[in-house]
């Protein structure tokens, strides 16, 4: 129902009336008046409404969340092996770096993967921590040869838990079809205390905690509606299975539900590799370390590490020159050498800090994907930023087809995989995706494949919902001529 008028809906509750025929509801179920979102133009009804621009709108409960997220982005080399044919492969890599507790892969986060590389006919199906400092990504291979991944630099996204916008739901999915993929829609539990966050216009990310033979999944999934989530699975074999694979029942899958995310606190923290070469004895010594990211006017306002070392202590660090930090040791007595397996800590502090999150939402390029294998699709995407992640949402199953992979190919460009499940080639439809683009850059690798280099940023819904509804309030006292519109 459109607001007569053209009002504001704050101006109705403002002046303390509404349209006729309309009232407020109480219940989160209601086709009457419910808030779960701020649609500017129309009534919210238990299906939602489209936001009028991607990421534009936050769930209300937001405003009694108590708590912030944080978002990390890890670049790591996984460990690889040979995944058989038609089947699928679940591939562990644990962080061997000595890293601050609590700045590691935890299994009770949300994680997103971007591999650095197209490999035709093998794609990521699934990715999740099952154990600290651990992270298992599912590999689905449709072709009818074994092949390895490549071992390179991904990208790793943790969204961690305590955060409103993760949460978890208990889900029981159908069987799954042999060699084809199918959404299953899920309508999520509500809660007096959890906020409602499954709201249309948001970027999904879900995470099965278990991982089965020939079973995968697509952890870029959709919102539907509100607190109405679409996952599509697939299931793929050479003959050995001959029935559908069902997943795993009332398993808990962990979620995030992610707005567009404004960047307000200029600090990031960034896990940085420790120095390398041996201090001489009495004296101190500047080592730098290559961070991607790091910005030449950046401050680095501290530095931590997780263990101490005898005779050598650190007393500085700066930013030498962009991608460079420049760690100061002392060593008062004897030369002693850094230990080379840590990861330090550093605070930085940036005159411009960007969006943790920034949404797209545009038609991709369309191509035919041939059967029993995979293929990459580029299409310019204005703002991509180089070295950044990225999250991407079809909004529609087509059967046969499921998106292995996205990433940020080069600047101002997204490259989407897909793989056909089928013996037929499919066409990729013509249609809007959400684009959700984590613009933490780098870090880089470090000094070993599994060092668990990473940069964190902070976000805050509530604050970043206070604002919104700030600015609407202020737009309806100008519709009411209350105060002035400049």
């Amino acid at each position: 129902m459109k607001f007569p008028f053209s009002l504001n809906p704050l101006a109705y509750l403002i002046m303390g009336v509404l349209p006729t025929g309309v009232a407020l509801a109480t219940s989160a179920t209601s086709t009457t008046f419910q808030n779960p979102i701020w649609p500017w133009d129309s009534f919210q009804g238990t299906t939602g409404v489209q936001p009028s621009s991607p990421g534009a709108q936050l769930s209300d409960d937001l405003l009694t969340a108590k708590s912030n997220g944080v978002i990390v982005k890890y670049q790591i080399a996984p460990s690889v092996n040979a995944d058989a044919a038609t089947t699928t492969t679940n591939q562990t890599t644990s962080v061997s770096s000595t890293l601050q507790t609590g700045m590691t892969f935890a299994t009770s986060s949300v994680y997103a993967i971007n591999k650095a590389t197209h490999q035709a006919g093998i794609g990521i199906a699934g990715v999740l921590s099952a154990t600290t400092q651990t992270l298992a990504i599912n590999y689905l291979n449709v072709s009818s040869a074994a092949l390895t991944p490549t071992q390179e630099v991904n990208d790793v996204i943790e969204f961690k838990a305590g955060s409103p916008l993760v949460t978890t739901a208990t889900l029981s999915p159908a069987a799954v079809s042999l060699n084809t993929t199918a959404e299953q829609i899920f309508t999520l539990a509500t809660s007096a205390t959890q906020p409602v966050v499954c709201v249309p216009g948001a970027i999904a990310v879900v995470n099965k905690p278990t991982a089965q033979t020939g079973l995968g999944y697509a952890h870029m999934a959709r919102v539907v509606g509100v607190n109405q989530v679409g996952i599509t699975f697939a299931a793929v074999s050479s003959g050995v299975v001959t029935t559908p694979i069902t997943p795993t029942a009332s398993e808990a899958w962990q979620m995030a539900f992610l707005p567009q995310l404004n960047a307000m606190n200029p600090l990031y923290i960034y896990g940085i590799p420790a120095g390398q070469a041996s201090a001489t004895a009495s004296t101190t010594l500047e080592e730098t370390s290559g961070v991607t990211g790091i910005l030449a006017n950046d401050v680095i306002t501290g530095i931590s590490r997780a263990t101490t070392q005898v005779g050598s202590g650190i007393v500085g660090a700066r930013v030498t020159s962009a991608g460079v930090v420049g760690i100061t040791y002392l060593q008062p007595g004897a030369a002693v050498t850094p230990t080379s397996s840590e990861v330090y800590m550093a605070t930085v502090q940036r005159q411009a800090p960007l969006n943790p999150l920034m949404i797209y939402s545009q038609a991709l390029a369309t191509s035919t994907i041939a059967a029993t294998t995979s293929a990459e699709v580029t299409s310019t995407v204005t703002g991509l930023l180089v070295s950044s992640s990225v999250i991407v949402n079809k909004p529609t199953c087509t059967p046969g087809l499921l998106v292995t992979n996205a990433r940020v190919s080069a600047a101002d460009t997204l490259a989407v995989e897909y793989m056909n499940l089928t013996t037929t080639a499919i066409a990729v439809p013509n249609e809007t995706y959400l684009i959700g683009n984590v613009q933490l850059q780098g870090p880089g690798l470090g000094v070993t494949t599994t060092a668990g280099l990473f940069v964190a940023q902070s976000y805050f819904p509530a604050a970043q919902q206070s604002l919104r509804l700030g600015a609407a309030l202020r737009a309806a006292l100008v519709q009411l001529n209350m105060i002035a519109g400049t």
